[in-house]
């Protein structure tokens, strides 16, 4: 048995009740980082450390307001007989590269350090990640639609992470301006990825086949495969391949795009298939007919219920692509689909103006004006986990965590019961093949061939 000690331990020394500023000793030798300095707590401490006679350095996220305040402490600090010294160094917190690159920075300025005063800091808002995450660096991924909202968020991410981004999008103005916008925006984040545009419109059978064959002559592999362009709303139209729009736009020329690259995607294990889809593929519930799949006749369209069935076919063919992975011992492709929620981009805002249904029009106008409403930013998560998250499984549908919400962790929400249907899932696949005029075999071939 172990023997009690006896020896009373001394009580600490009460901090005073009159302590104050004046009680500080001089900090004059002294070197003092403080975070989040620009501003509130963080500004207050640089400026009393200063003024006892330290050297410190303001390590703050943005520059312009690390700079502005670097200025007005050294104004202030220019009429005090004694005072210390100060230096804005730019840090991010939420970014561990950056992190790291400012511990090198101060190492190579400074010899010392004698107050590390852990500052910076954020309260409230959506849920969001920081920029770490798993690397991309040497993968290459397609992301469709990725002009604007959730493609382009879903781009910018991928690139930060070090992939190399194909843009691949209908309009060639938009497509090469977000090029030069998505590459200026990395300019200063030395390990990210690249970017290149180029033309496809998924509505177009024609410019499927021309984008596969265009990018097989300059990509040796593929990783990733974000199928996320879509198109919402507007009246009644066939494509220029005789097909209803939304339909043809949202489900057929994915299903045409993945078919054609699906070689390349095996030779590149291991690969994901990403189907953006919708919570609006429960609405489908209703009219979905598997016999009948896309809408013939004028008559038989409507806005939401069209573009609800579009998106229970993403799901669908994601499982039914799975199914068909497994049967044939194909390990080395994932395909997942996912729901971003009601998200603030420009497919919601062209809904909503062009919905002659005015309840629908209400409905999807203040969706995400709602607490529960998302930004682009926050919306890409869904798809950015399903991308890259390590627990994701084949046939996985991600979506947000509370099932009316549209913040929170990603999650694995439930889908429809007719997304499950194996057989509406296996007419889908077969009335696929024959519209995109494709044979969509997946058979098992060893990586090297």
């Amino acid at each position: 048995m172990g023997v009690s000690s006896s020896k009373k331990v001394n009580p600490r020394p009460q901090i005073p009740g009159d302590w104050d500023v004046d009680k500080i000793p001089s900090q004059k030798g002294k070197v003092a980082i403080v975070t989040g300095a620009n501003s509130g707590i963080g500004y207050e401490v640089v400026l009393v450390l200063a003024l006892k006679g330290a050297f410190v350095v303001l390590a703050c996220r943005n520059g312009e307001c690390g700079q502005e305040a670097e200025a007005t402490l050294h104004e202030t600090l220019s009429t005090t007989a004694g005072a210390g010294s100060i230096v804005f160094m730019q840090v991010d917190m939420g970014d561990l590269s950056s992190v790291h690159q400012f511990c090198e920075e101060f190492k190579k300025k400074c010899d010392r350090l004698d107050l590390l005063v852990n500052n910076a800091g954020i309260v409230g808002g959506a849920y969001t990640q920081s920029v770490d995450g798993p690397s991309q660096k040497g993968k290459v991924a397609i992301v469709t639609g990725a002009n604007s909202g959730l493609g382009f968020e879903t781009a910018l991410e991928l690139a930060r992470k070090g992939a190399h981004v194909v843009l691949a999008c209908r309009n060639e103005l938009k497509g090469t301006e977000t090029e030069t916008k998505l590459r200026a925006q990395l300019t200063n984040e030395p390990n990210s990825g690249t970017f290149q545009f180029m033309k496809l419109d998924v509505s177009d059978l024609s410019s499927v086949k021309m984008f596969v064959a265009e990018f097989m002559k300059t990509h040796n592999r593929l990783d990733l495969l974000i199928n996320n362009a879509g198109v919402m709303g507007g009246s009644y139209a066939l494509t220029v391949d005789g097909y209803e729009r939304l339909f043809a736009t949202n489900h057929l020329g994915h299903f045409a795009l993945t078919a054609q690259l699906f070689e390349l995607l095996q030779k590149s294990a291991l690969s994901r298939v990403v189907n953006v889809s919708s919570g609006l593929h429960h609405r489908a519930d209703r009219s979905f007919n598997e016999d009948e799949i896309m809408v013939t006749r004028e008559e038989n369209f409507g806005q939401v219920q069209t573009y609800s069935e579009s998106k229970l076919c993403n799901i669908l063919f994601t499982k039914e692509l799975d199914r068909r992975l497994q049967a044939a011992g194909v390990e080395g492709v994932v395909a997942v689909s996912c729901h971003p929620g009601y998200v603030a981009t420009n497919l919601g805002t062209n809904m909503a103006a062009a919905n002659s249904n005015w309840l629908w029009w209400i409905v999807i106008s203040i969706a995400t004006m709602l607490p529960g409403g998302k930004s682009p930013e926050v919306g890409a998560l869904p798809i950015l986990y399903a991308a890259t998250g390590d627990e994701v499984v084949g046939g996985d549908y991600i979506g947000s965590k509370e099932k009316l919400k549209n913040v929170g962790n990603p999650a694995r929400p439930e889908p429809s019961e007719l997304s499950m249907s194996e057989s509406a899932a296996s007419k889908l696949w077969a009335f696929s093949e024959k519209l995109a005029h494709v044979d969509f075999r997946v058979v098992k071939t060893d990586v090297g061939e």
